[in-house]
């Protein structure tokens, strides 16, 4: 409902039962989400930041990996999608480039590599040639080869089926 009071309580009701749990971390990170969907960037980075803090004090505990579980890789992988996009929305592509690219280095090894370079990529390759194409499947009529298209507007989407961004755009 777009309350971000009522989601807080219900976070902090959360928290006091449960604690700092992968799951709580999953709904703070959603939070950081929905701020930046409403372009309130100061908030969304506020909540980011939290969360990144969090998930990070408890990849520190011993033996814990992020992707021993489902809610803590959503988590983290959210977190630096959104300090990434709050960064660029405020006019620091550079530093939105580096904080990724130190994610990448850090957690390459992970199931978040892909949101990451996915992140990445759409700061670095906006308003860049597209690179050649190779479609073995489609939907219709074969795509014609981008090269034919130059000099007309061009907008590429690549999506996954279970992409819950890719659906959203």
């Amino acid at each position: 409902q777009s309350s971000f009071s009522a989601a807080e309580s219900e976070l902090g009701v959360y928290k006091a039962q449960h604690g700092v749990t992968p799951e709580y971390l999953e709904a703070l990170s959603w939070m950081a989400r929905a701020a930046a969907s409403a372009k309130q960037w100061q908030q969304a980075a506020a909540y980011a930041a939290e969360t990144r803090q969090l998930s990070e004090r408890q990849l520190a505990t011993p033996k814990r990996q992020l992707d021993a579980e489902p809610h803590l890789p959503i988590a983290l992988g959210a977190t630096y999608e959104v300090l990434a996009q709050q960064l660029e929305a405020t006019g620091k592509r550079a530093q939105a480039v580096s904080l990724l690219r130190m994610a990448i280095a850090r957690y390459g090894n992970t199931s978040i590599r892909p949101r990451l370079q996915k992140n990445l990529n759409l700061i670095v390759l906006v308003g860049k040639p597209a690179p050649p194409l190779q479609a073995a499947q489609y939907l219709g009529p074969k795509p014609p080869a981008l090269t034919s298209l130059k000099g007309s507007p061009v907008l590429l989407f690549f999506w996954a089926h279970w992409c819950i961004d890719c659906k959203a755009e």
